[in-house]
């Protein structure tokens, strides 16, 4: 049902939107619902092949091969997105960054203890003190 409501939304779209120089692509994944059946699956349905054709409306079952017919440049650029993967990292590496995250951590709350005791804004008070004056 949302397929074909895809493919009339389509032709919908490209007939109120006729004017002199517009071109419109349909790129879908969905070889199964929108492709010609036993032939060239780069090829529309016959069913909805009258919506396509090689200067207005044209037909693509994945967006690179949609981009290159537009601007070819783009191609390289989107493949280069899409094939990015950040490598993963070993248990050893994660647990030694934690490690030096939780020491840079310390090291900043104590140099900021410090700096407040030495400014006089925090005060020392010896527990020992305070225990010899509640007996």
């Amino acid at each position: 049902m949302a397929d074909a409501t895809l493919i009339e939304l389509y032709a919908e779209y490209m007939a109120d939107a006729d004017k002199p120089g517009r071109r419109f692509a349909f790129v879908t994944h969905n070889k199964n619902d929108f492709s010609a059946v036993n032939t060239n699956q780069k090829l529309p349905h016959p069913d909805i092949a009258g919506n396509f054709s090689r200067r207005k409306s044209l037909y693509f079952i994945n967006l690179p091969e949609a981009l290159r017919r537009i601007d070819p440049s783009l191609v390289s650029d989107v493949l280069l997105e899409a094939s990015y993967a950040d490598e993963t990292r070993d248990l050893s590496e994660i647990l030694q960054a934690e490690d030096l995250l939780f020491h840079q951590v310390w090291y900043d709350r104590h140099m900021g203890l410090r700096e407040r005791v030495e400014s006089g804004r925090t005060k020392l008070v010896d527990d020992r003190a305070e225990l010899r004056c509640r007996c």
